[in-house]
This record gives structure tokens, C-alpha cells and sequence, in this order.
């Protein structure tokens, strides 16, 4: 295909950031969500301490008995916005801004990589406006993923420059990266590896250090978070997320802020499986033609990919989040297949463009409609009982929020679906239980409280309840 001037670039580039603004915009209106970013951020106690205070539990890893990461810089950048009076709204809008900035920095690098132009156009749209991105700009905890990417992606054209003192940036850049998202410690070979396909620079002094920041890095993230040794790995459901992400790329399923495999296993194994015994053969004769171009965007999703899938192999749990996940990997997906395509069926180049093009129009109108999702609690609840009507998870958060807007019926409605799908979950029947009290529902109180007695008579939580409740209904009658 014909090669295209740098203007043109220019003005690609401008309508991609525009495009990629208007589809994001609603979210500079919503607050904080109601998935994790209330725990960790907004209800927090860490930072209602004196600046100092905040300061050293940030550094010493003690920000959230639940966080099981060491990432500094990203709360330190949330405590900034703080001290500077930021409101929710203001920081989706930087989220926004970030990812806006990630993506002149990653045409920037596809373009060092010399990569054909209509391949990066597309590469960079995914990025840019597939819904799988929407999870880490529109949800605040998801703002580490985008200044991580945003440091190793500097980290990267500064390595790749001329500029003076372009080592000491690299380092600097990198070493953020890493204490912004430890995931990050995987990618100090792809250094070396553009190093000896694209610079020839032998820089082994600096990939040295490159390797040492990672490893500390991770010693940091083992001493003060969760270690994950003992925990096996659960490799069966490794088909299962191989298909999963298959399908969240095509857009050939919704997205959800939450998956729940309960509900979604069964015959996508077996398609992953498939999906394994395609993709392994291709990678393999991508390594073996030693096509350097190829090779570098398939050791980037590898390494990129590795904590990730090792993370959900290790946490067999019925329920996760992904998207985030793919942020730095969705456009080296898309670039590696577009590559393996154009080097198999070099003829067909404008079939592949024009089917990229409907692909990506609507990827666009997916994620106008996922960032919708996010705008309030009971947007994101309603959307996930959509996705997984038989999950306790999402009814009670819902029920939850139809309590604190006051809707009496439709909260007792959803704690009941709730207790229904999970009735020996203290986390449901604790709640229920003091809002069917609260709302002098007593009888219905007294029915569940009966129901938990009966496998653990001396539960002394809820025998204080019961009798709270019969002197309660004594009171009435008299």
C-alpha cells in the first residue's frame, strides 16, 4: 500500500485523539465507583493523616490491608491530586489525558519499529477506543495501568532517541513504570531485544541495569506485599482465558467490568484449546522465518502477558476483573495478527483494511456505551446482572445501593435474590438481616436468622440478633 506523508500522520493522529476524547468524555461527570476505588481511595483512613504520615505508609507499602501491591508511585500521584483539591470528576478527566498521551507515545514507538503505516493506524485505534480499554480509564484504581504504560512507553523513546542523557531517562522511566505496576518487571528484554534487531547499540551495561531494577522491584513487592509461592497454579482454566480474551478482542461478546466463570466456563475451554493449538504453531513459525518486526511485538505481549495470566492461574477464584489487563497488550495483539496476515495473504492487504475498519467502528460504539456503564453504582451493578443474573456478588451490591437511595422494595428484592444464590455468606445475610430490621421487617428477619441457627445453633452474632428482634416485636405488641 501506498505510503502516506507525514501530514497526513499528523492529521490521522489528531482525529484519532479526538475520536478517542469524545468517546471518553462522559466520564469527566462521574464520581467515585463503586468497585474498589470507594476502599482504596475514597473511604480510605490512610489518607486522612497528616501529609507526613501518608507520606511514610505509602513508601512502606501500608496503604490497604487488601492491597497486595507495592505501587508507590501511583498513590503518590493520587495523593497529589488530593493535596491539590482534584475532585473525582477532575481525576477521570487526567485519566483521560493519560491515555490520550499513551497514545501519541505508542504511535511514536510503532513508529521507530517501521512497521507498515496502515498496520500501526489500525494497532493504535484498538488502543485507542476498543471497550476493553475503557475499564482503565474510566475506573480511578485502573489509572495505574495508564501511568505505568505512559513511563515504560517514555521508557522506550528515550531509549530509542539521541537525545543527551537518553540512558539515565530510560532507567528513570522504567523504574517508575515498575513501582507505578509491578507487571512491568517483565519487560526489561524487550531493551535488549529492539537493542539487537533495530539499534545494534550493545548496550549490555544498561540492560544490566534494566535487569536489576526489575529484580528489586520484585524482592520490594514479595517483603511487603502477599506471597504467592505455596498456591498452585491451576493450569485448566488457562484455555479458558486464552478464548476469553479471543472474544473480548473480536468483540464477539460483551464486555463486563466483572467476569464470573461460574456462569461463562463450559465450552470455552474446549475453544481455547483450539485457540492454543492454533496460536503456538504460529508463534513458533514467526520465531523460526526470524522476522524481527514480528518478533518484537510477540515478546512484548509475551512478557507483557506473563503476570497477568500467572496471577489468574493462582487465584482460582469464581470471579475477576480482566480488561485492565489488556491495556498495553490489546494494540501488539492486534498489530502481531495484523503482520502474520499481511505476510500469509500479502494480496488481500485491502480486504483486511476494510474489515479492520468495520471492526474498529464498532469497537468505538461498544465503548461509548461500556463507558456508560460506569457512571453510577447501579449502572454498574444493573449491567453485570445483566451478564450474570445467578451471581450473588453483583445483586447484593445492587440491593446495597437501592438501601443507601432509600427504594425499600427493590432492595429487599435483590437481598433476597442475593441470600437465594448464597445463604450461607455471612457478607449477605449480616446486611439483609439489619435492613430487614432497620425497615421493621421482622418476621423475614427472624425466618433467616431460624434458617443460620439451624446448621450453627450457637452462633452468637445472630442469637444476639434474635433476641434484639422478639424484644423489639414484645415492644410493638405492647
Amino acid at each position: 500500500m501506498n505510503q502516506i506523508s507525514k501530514r497526513e500522520q499528523f492529521y490521522f493522529l489528531l482525529g484519532l485523539l479526538l475520536v478517542t476524547g469524545w468517546i471518553f468524555s462522559s466520564a469527566v461527570s462521574y464520581g467515585y465507583s463503586h468497585w474498589d476505588s470507594t476502599t482504596y481511595l475514597k473511604e480510605n483512613p490512610v489518607f486522612d493523616q497528616p501529609l507526613g504520615n501518608i507520606i511514610d505508609d505509602i513508601l512502606n507499602g501500608n496503604v490497604h490491608s487488601h492491597e497486595i501491591l507495592y505501587i508507590p508511585v501511583f498513590y503518590l500521584v493520587y495523593l497529589i491530586e488530593l493535596q491539590l483539591g482534584f475532585s473525582p470528576q477532575v481525576m477521570h478527566a487526567t485519566g483521560i489525558l493519560i491515555h490520550l498521551l499513551n497514545i501519541v507515545l505508542l504511535t511514536i514507538c510503532l513508529t521507530k519499529l517501521k512497521t507498515p503505516f496502515w498496520c500501526n493506524a489500525i494497532a493504535v485505534s484498538a488502543f485507542s477506543i476498543h471497550p476493553l480499554q475503557v475499564e482503565t480509564v474510566v475506573w480511578l484504581m485502573g489509572k495505574k495501568d495508564l501511568i505505568a504504560t505512559a513511563w515504560l512507553l517514555l521508557a522506550i523513546c528515550s531509549f530509542t532517541s539521541s537525545i543527551k542523557f537518553n540512558k539515565a531517562f530510560t532507567l528513570l522511566f522504567y523504574l517508575l513504570a515498575c513501582f507505578t505496576k509491578p507487571s512491568v518487571i517483565t519487560m526489561f528484554p524487550i531493551f535488549a531485544l529492539i537493542d539487537y534487531f533495530c539499534l545494534k547499540k550493545k548496550e549490555y551495561a544498561l540492560h544490566s541495569l534494566l535487569l536489576g531494577i526489575s529484580v528489586f522491584c520484585y524482592f520490594l513487592n514479595v517483603t511487603t506485599g502477599e506471597t504467592w509461592e505455596s498456591i498452585p497454579f491451576h493450569w485448566g482454566m488457562l484455555p479458558f482465558w486464552v478464548w476469553h480474551w479471543i472474544e473480548k478482542v473480536l468483540c464477539l461478546s460483551p464486555v463486563s467490568p466483572l467476569y464470573f466463570w461460574d456462569d461463562m466456563k463450559g465450552w470455552r475451554i474446549y475453544a481455547g484449546l483450539v485457540a492454543i493449538f492454533t496460536i503456538v504453531p504460529a508463534c513458533a513459525f514467526i520465531v523460526v522465518k526470524r522476522k524481527p518486526q514480528m518478533i518484537l511485538v510477540l515478546a512484548w505481549i509475551l512478557l507483557y502477558s506473563v503476570p497477568a495470566v500467572a496471577l489468574f492461574l493462582k487465584l482460582n477464584r469464581f470471579f475477576y476483573t480482566a480488561d485492565r489487563y489488556m491495556y498495553t497488550c490489546l494494540p501488539f495483539i492486534v498489530l502481531l495478527a495484523l503482520l502474520f496476515l499481511r505476510n500469509c495473504f500479502e494480496r488481500y492487504q485491502k480486504i483486511i483494511c476494510i474489515f479492520a475498519l468495520i471492526w474498529l467502528i464498532f469497537s468505538g460504539y461498544n465503548a461509548k456505551k461500556v463507558v456508560a456503564v460506569w457512571r453510577s453504582p447501579l449502572t454498574f451493578w444493573s449491567y453485570v446482572i445483566k451478564q450474570s443474573p445467578n451471581t450473588y456478588i453483583p445483586n447484593l451490591k445492587y440491593a446495597l445501593a437501592m438501601r443507601v437511595m432509600g427504594n425499600k422494595e427493590l432492595a429487599i428484592q435483590y437481598f433476597e435474590r442475593a441470600y437465594q444464590l448464597a445463604p450461607k455468606r455471612e457478607e449477605v445475610t449480616t446486611p439483609y438481616i439489619d435492613y430487614l430490621v432497620k425497615v421493621e421487617e421482622y418476621q423475614r428477619a427472624l425466618d433467616i436468622i431460624e434458617q443460620i441457627l439451624a446448621i450453627e445453633p450457637n452462633y452468637p452474632h445472630y442469637v444476639k440478633i434474635k433476641r434484639e428482634i422478639l424484644f423489639k416485636i414484645e415492644q410493638q405488641k405492647q
